[in-house]
């Protein structure tokens, strides 16, 4: 459930500015890179999960915008540089694809780096600066570049994830998901931001547009009225298990929603758990 509302003042920090503008920058990238992804373009790390130069570069191009912004909070990715020194064509792809990223993605006029050129050299060390190991005191700043990475080479849903966390409390999470529904999941219009600020509550806007929906989810919801929402792989879902639990709370044979990505948690908090 949404209503629209106008954004408290105090949500738009530096911090929220900083982290809306960095996603949807990277989330253009992304994009970008989902609709021209070719084999040659992916790398496979030691745990066998495929990496793409959009993992890459929407490390680079988020973590740039924090180190310009905060260049004392820790950063906490999930990619290095390890591959990339290695493969001159795929550092030469992510090296391209963050100067356009800053070059050609949307943002508000003036707004910082707009038409900066990075060097190799800078572009390398912003993905290793989210190199930190982390820990429950200070600023820390958590990405997940591509989050759904299987999902994405499948070119169906994926998110673009960013939150900041001081002294081990979550104080600010922003989610974009370039190819969720807009208003909800069957939604023609694609692309949604989902933002929330400890305290003050969570909103939704599309990716193209700053109109911001205060999200609200009712008190209770009927067990006819329940979904659930669930990974497409098995592997990160126990369907058998949610089916059989499904049965026995009386929720209704195949109406699980199944998508890669936390772009099942923003369905959720928009109110899509229940019809």
């Amino acid at each position: 459930m949404s209503s629209s509302h106008k954004l408290p003042i105090s949500s738009m920090t530096k911090e929220a500015q900083v982290a809306v503008l960095a996603v949807i920058r990277a989330c253009q990238l992304t994009k970008s890179v989902q609709n021209t992804l070719t084999v040659d373009e992916k790398v496979t790390k030691p745990d066998k999960s495929p990496v793409t130069v959009g993992d890459l570069a929407a490390q680079s191009l988020i973590s740039l915008h924090l180190l310009d912004s905060f260049p004392e909070d820790k950063i906490v990715g999930e990619e290095d540089t390890t591959e990339l020194r290695q493969n001159d064509g795929l550092r030469s792809k992510v090296v391209q694809l963050v100067n356009e990223g800053f070059a050609k993605g949307r943002a508000e006029p003036g707004a910082w780096s707009e038409g900066k050129t990075f060097s190799e050299s800078e572009i390398l060390s912003a993905i290793d600066a989210g190199s930190d190991a982390g820990g429950g005191t200070g600023r820390l700043w958590t990405i997940d570049p591509i989050d759904g990475t299987l999902g994405f080479l499948r070119k169906e849903q994926y998110a673009v994830c960013l939150a900041l966390i001081v002294d081990g409390q979550v104080e600010l999470g922003v989610l974009a998901c370039p190819n969720l529904g807009t208003n909800s999941v069957d939604d023609e219009a694609k692309g949604v931001l989902f933002l929330a600020r400890k305290g003050e509550g969570s909103w939704s806007r599309p990716i193209e547009s700053a109109e911001y929906k205060q999200l609200s989810l009712p008190a209770s919801i009927p067990s006819s009225s329940i979904r659930f929402l669930e990974s497409v792989e098995s592997g990160h879902s126990a369907h058998g298990i949610q089916a059989r639990i499904g049965a026995l709370l009386g929720v209704p044979e195949n109406t699980s929603l199944r998508m890669d990505s936390q772009a099942k948690y923003g369905c959720l908090g928009r109110g899509e758990g229940g019809a």
